[in-house]
């Protein structure tokens, strides 16, 4: 059995307290807060009011888990069990480290009901023991949680735990579900990086320093190629302007081609011509064109 306070929410000494700007009691909406406490080893007036000072509490009075276990040196596991039955063993693996687990279950009007909706008024209690042993700060006592809400793999809804023990500054951090499968991802790619040879700060920061040369090499090549293009886009702008053609490079190769193509039919013109002569020439002698 884990020695947690039994404190009643409706005691006197803090009852009267209200929850952030929401204006709600710690007398009639508090179980959540005191049970925090009593988890955290802290005095509940004290507890709410620094709470109240760091804006643990949202504006309709809901307790900010996380906000709690940074204030009072915690770190914070959390389980919700949207569809039944809740996971016994989840809760018990805190128990068994010493850690009690804050529960919740459904407050009914009628405690002879034999439904319990969950519209009816959510309620949270402290376990302290693997048998399910409570303290309610309702009725400020300690029951079995069967004897009084019922089959806890049905009416317990989600846990938390502050992962320390009461009075002590001790805390670990515990995850499940997606946290830990993001971890393990984290953790996978840790290791790859680490197997590609980056196993300190001086090698990440020689890595980066080898980039960033080649990002300046790399920037210089652009430049050089750019200053080309730019020259190239000149030539090509002052031959369109002495063909009194368009800029368009395809324009300025065509009339280039074309003027080409005609300065070689006259140089194969002027050839055969010469040719001509010089047959003529050797044929008689004295025939001249």
């Amino acid at each position: 059995m884990i020695s947690v306070p039994n404190y009643a929410q409706r005691d006197g000494k803090w009852g009267s307290l209200t929850l952030g700007s929401s204006g709600l009691s710690v007398a009639s909406y508090g179980c959540t807060s005191v049970c925090c406490a009593a988890c955290l080893g802290i005095d509940p007036a004290t507890f709410i009011d620094k709470m109240n000072n760091n804006a643990g509490y949202t504006p309709g009075g809901l307790l900010i888990w996380q906000i709690a276990a940074n204030l009072f040196n915690g770190s914070v596991s959390r389980h919700d069990w949207s569809e039944n039955p809740s996971d016994l063993d989840w809760i018990k693996s805190f128990l068994q480290k010493g850690y009690p687990v804050i529960l919740e279950t459904r407050f009914p009007g009628n405690y002879n009901d034999a439904e319990r909706s969950l519209t009816s008024h959510m309620h949270f209690v402290v376990c302290v023991a693997d048998d399910l042993t409570i303290n309610d700060p309702w009725f400020n006592d300690q029951v079995k949680f069967t004897d009084r809400y019922g089959d806890p793999a049905r009416w317990i809804y989600s846990a938390v735990c502050f992962n320390k023990i009461v009075g002590s500054s001790q805390n670990q951090v515990t995850l499940d579900g997606d946290k830990f499968s993001e971890l393990v991802d984290k953790s996978t790619k840790y290791d790859a990086f680490v197997a590609g040879g980056y196993k300190s700060i001086d090698d990440i920061n020689k890595k980066l320093s080898d980039l960033t040369s080649q990002v300046h090499e790399y920037s210089i090549s652009l430049d050089t190629e750019k200053q080309r293009a730019d020259n190239l886009d000149s030539f090509l702008g002052q031959l369109a302007e002495i063909l009194n053609v368009p800029k368009e490079q395809s324009q300025v190769l065509a009339t280039i081609n074309g003027m080409i193509s005609s300065a070689d039919s006259v140089e194969k013109f002027t050839k055969q011509i010469s040719d001509l002569q010089s047959e003529l020439a050797n044929a008689n002698g004295s025939i001249k064109i």
